[in-house]
């Protein structure tokens, strides 16, 4: 895996854009993937979907590791085609978000001579950090996801023993594997039908939602239903039990994304805002970073 994202990148470098050789090198190695898992991913996937309740739990147990490993990462390869498919609009949402967010901000620059230079530095830097490390970087979105459900599933692997849950980490995370197959494409299609749109957050609205963007939030929506008959199945666990584990999730990620926001994004935001707010090139030491 290793291997198929370096050689990935190595395309995706030579060229400001996705160009036909990441495509064909992302095709193939989808279409590798494919094979290797066999006719079982397409058995397993179809009993997933008809039946959960009452195939998710058997087909978790029954698959090996690496059968797991390899269908996250195959998720993730598929959403990372949709990425890349729409990384010119979205980079263009971006950048008009950018643009009328830093506009807004630089109104509040004491002096009215600098704010159109101060807001056009502003967006310039907006726009090279997102590219350096979002649009630069999609082609390591499958191994984003894998770490993503290794991470979730044992988190809530020892929330589920903390309120009696009976099942292993790997039994658990075999039945979340099916899940994050779902929310890893769900997130990609919602990602690339909602940033072309999100100048209007700017203003206060809403990204319109295109086709992408409802086939994105439906993908989520039934990958959480299968996350809860998942846990629920593999960990053998009450009503009662479901319920708990449930709450103390909300409060570990309500908590945790409250905490990263309070003591990371928003110091960082408020900080680049106030460099957008004094910036004044008569003076020397001002300049937004």
């Amino acid at each position: 895996m290793t291997f198929v994202l370096a050689l990935l990148q190595s395309a995706g470098a030579t060229a400001g854009t996705p160009d036909k050789r990441l495509y064909m090198l992302l095709g193939l190695f989808t279409l590798m993937m494919l094979v290797a898992l066999g006719l079982k991913l397409f058995t397993n996937m179809w009993e997933v979907v008809t039946a959960p309740s009452a195939s998710l739990r058997h087909i978790g147990r029954m698959d090996n590791f690496f059968f797991s490993i390899a269908l996250v990462f195959l998720a993730g390869l598929i959403a990372t085609f949709v990425l890349l498919a729409n990384q010119p609009q979205m980079e263009n949402g971006f950048h008009s978000f950018a643009a009328q967010w830093c506009s807004q901000v630089a109104q509040g620059n004491m002096n009215p001579t600098y704010r159109e230079d101060a807001a056009n530095l502003g967006t310039g830097t907006l726009d090279a950090l997102v590219k350096a490390y979002l649009f630069n970087n999609l082609v390591f979105y499958p191994v984003v996801a894998v770490l993503f459900w290794l991470i979730g599933g044992f988190i809530v692997f020892l929330i589920a023993r903390m309120f009696g849950g009976h099942t292993t980490a790997g039994d658990l995370l075999g039945t979340l594997a099916y899940p994050m197959f779902f929310f890893t494409i769900g997130k990609a299609c919602a990602l690339a039908g909602v940033v072309p749109g999100m100048d209007s957050l700017a203003t206060g609205g809403t990204p319109p939602m295109g086709v992408l963007a409802i086939v994105g939030a439906v993908l989520i929506l039934y990958s959480v239903v299968l996350w809860l008959i998942g846990i629920v199945q593999a960990a053998e666990l009450t009503t009662a039990q479901m319920i708990g584990v449930i709450v103390l999730l909300v409060i570990v990620l309500g908590g945790g994304g409250t905490a990263w926001y309070q003591y990371g994004a928003k110091k960082t935001i408020d900080s680049f805002k106030l460099k957008i707010t004094s910036h004044d090139p008569s003076k020397p030491g001002y300049k937004i970073q």
